[in-house]
């Protein structure tokens, strides 16, 4: 969805439970383990530059992406909304 350029809302482990919208994907290098996403982010209290953007490792999010406490148990696994234009 991102190469149409739709966002993605996700929601995830972080902070008990959050959501937050992938709206890039930065292949740093060939290495795909340094790949970053890039996220709109309301809570965007991760790197001192309080402007509504956040970066976060691509793989290190995918083991972050569950829910724990909002969704029905069959639900928790990588839950998102795409939004289509």
């Amino acid at each position: 969805m991102l190469k149409n350029s739709c966002p993605i809302i996700v929601e995830n482990v972080d902070y008990g439970g959050h959501y937050k919208v992938i709206i890039g994907y930065d292949c740093v290098n060939d290495n795909y383990e340094n790949d970053m996403l890039i996220f709109a982010d309301p809570s965007d209290f991760n790197d001192n530059n309080r402007d509504g953007y956040s970066i976060f490792p691509a793989e290190r999010f995918f083991y972050m992406w569950f829910d724990n406490h909002c969704l029905s148990e069959k639900d928790r696994l990588q839950p998102f909304i795409t939004l289509i234009k």
